[in-house]
């Protein structure tokens, strides 16, 4: 096994979400035993390890859609030049926004991989099937993503991914539920918000970036109808958010689209109860548990939210989620890329 292939993990900026914390894992786990590994992200970085090369692909503050686009295209050849410059073998990807990369990369002989992290309709259309089938290895987190990967002609590994569990830490102290989650339409923080406000005396306390401003501001009058028991904290570092999830009743996940949630991992490694939608991705993470709601039901997430104020114990069986995340699955990806 050749390990000293000059390997860059890409991100668009740290720190953003699960799919970044996952991709340092990765990068971590293989630096150990290759230090030509690079950590990259196009723009900014709270990482100290991460080198940063300031192009913005996300743009989530243009919200005009024409001109996003526009300047996103001169953004990324910017980017493809920024990235042959940094002279790697093999480059692992895994935000959509990237795909026009591929192409070019491969012109000049270098590998690429490409890790589905959510559950995409458009994935599989067009010129997107086209770069996927140039990529040399792909890897989801997802059994949905990679069965529907697979049953369109593409090879796609289905792996989960790796969480750094401890023991126990809840310690019940309020009636509150917290929500670990960037502010985006398909993760239904407005729906959250809207059920919590129709209640009379559940608190949420909601934790992440929103990058976009009309949604967040759809999201603040939602709560506003609430009276002072829904509370949008924003970005916030780990300890902080810890420390809530170790006082808070349960932690609610209401989004539709997801790979491998991190904060439902977050809340199983502290061991609090949860609410979360039945998409099939939770389904595969959580198993067989009590803490389900229909995705498209606000009457059945109200009802589990009520339920689960009174538990006292976890709604799920914690002992063999962990045992599906340990450093096995970094292995197995490492062992892949030095294959290519």
């Amino acid at each position: 096994m050749n390990n000293k292939r000059r390997i860059a993990f890409i991100v668009p900026e740290f720190p953003y979400g699960g799919a970044e914390k996952q991709i340092s894992y990765l990068y971590k786990y293989v630096k150990k035993n290759n230090s030509d590994s690079k950590l990259i992200a196009s723009n900014s970085s709270g990482n100290s390890e991460c080198e940063s090369l300031g192009i913005d692909i996300l743009l989530s503050g243009v919200e005009n859609k024409i001109l996003r686009n526009l300047i996103r295209f001169f953004n990324i050849i910017r980017l493809i030049i920024k990235l042959l410059q940094v002279k790697c073998d093999i480059y692992v990807f895994y935000n959509k926004l990237y795909l026009p990369c591929v192409p070019i990369l491969k012109i000049f002989k270098r590998k690429v991989v490409y890790s589905v992290r959510e559950y995409d309709e458009t994935i599989l259309l067009g010129w997107r099937k086209k770069i996927l089938e140039r990529c040399n290895y792909l890897y989801s987190n997802s059994q949905r993503i990679a069965n529907e990967l697979n049953t369109a002609g593409l090879n796609c590994e289905f792996i989960n991914n790796y969480y750094e569990f401890g023991e126990p830490y809840w310690k019940k102290e309020s009636q509150s539920i917290v929500c670990i989650s960037n502010g985006e339409p398909h993760k239904r923080i407005k729906e959250l918000i809207e059920v919590v406000a129709d209640t009379e005396n559940i608190e949420l306390r909601i934790f992440g970036k929103f990058k976009n401003s009309r949604y967040k501001k759809e999201c603040i009058d939602a709560a506003a109808k609430a009276k002072n028991r829904i509370f949008i904290m924003g970005y916030q570092e780990q300890n902080v958010i810890k420390n809530e999830i170790k006082r808070s009743a349960a932690l609610a996940h209401p989004s539709e689209k997801e790979g491998t949630a991190n904060a439902i991992l977050d809340a199983i490694n502290a061991g609090i109860p949860i609410v979360v939608a039945n998409i099939p991705e939770n389904k595969d993470l959580i198993g067989n548990a009590d803490c389900f709601f229909d995705v498209n039901s606000k009457e059945s997430m109200k009802s589990e939210l009520m339920n689960v104020l009174n538990l006292s114990e976890v709604n799920y069986d914690r002992y063999n989620i962990v045992k599906k995340y340990s450093s096995l699955n970094l292995q197995k990806i490492e062992e892949r890329l030095y294959l290519l």
